[in-house]
C-alpha cells in the first residue's frame, strides 16, 4: 500500500496502470520468482481480478516445480 507516492514514478518503475482522469494508481500485484523475474502480474482497475492468497500459493508451487 502506498500513500503520497508519485503515480508517474511508481508507474515508470513497476508498470502500474495510472487512471489519467483521477491521477491515481490502480491495484497492481506482482509475484517475483528467484532472481527477481516476474512470475505473475495482475493489473486491476476494480475490486475484481486481484491476486488472492490461494492464487499466490499456486503460483509459488508452480514456480518451485519449474526450477
Amino acid at each position: 500500500m502506498l500513500h503520497s507516492a508519485d503515480p508517474a514514478a511508481v508507474s515508470a518503475l513497476t508498470g502500474a496502470f495510472i487512471e489519467p482522469e483521477r491521477g491515481i494508481l490502480h491495484a497492481t500485484g506482482f509475484i517475483l520468482a528467484p532472481g527477481g523475474k516476474v512470475a505473475q502480474a495482475c493489473y486491476s482497475t476494480g475490486p475484481i481480478g486481484r491476486i488472492t492468497a490461494i492464487d499466490t500459493l499456486r503460483i509459488l508451487r508452480f514456480v518451485q516445480r519449474s526450477r
